[in-house]
């Protein structure tokens, strides 16, 4: 087996989830840093930098999920347990629908 196979890096069963959970968090924190400069500077562009950061934190979120639970990391999915409805692993994804205009 070729350790720098597709296959591999994407099939593998662990650490999807480990690596993919930076990125919503990362995106998140950028588009909040950008959307404060921007109201500070009244910078359109800063202001668009923060949409698309918002944006794709908010996709982002999706397969962090999907990974989350099918590795049953948190949210007690290791217990059995069930994923409690608006929980805070979406926020980056709640609060670019709640702030979308």
């Amino acid at each position: 087996m070729h350790p720098f196979d597709s296959k591999t890096v994407f099939l593998a069963k662990h650490a999807q989830h480990v690596v993919l959970i930076h990125f919503p968090i990362a995106l998140f924190i950028a588009g909040a840093a950008f959307d404060f400069l921007a109201q500070w500077t009244k910078q359109r562009a800063l202001a668009s930098a923060a949409y698309y950061n918002l944006f794709v934190a908010a996709l982002t979120t999706i397969p962090v999920l999907i990974t989350g639970i099918a590795n049953g990391d948190g949210l007690g999915a290791a217990r059995g347990q069930r994923l409690r409805k608006g929980s805070s692993a979406c926020l980056p994804t709640r609060l670019y629908l709640a702030t979308d205009t």
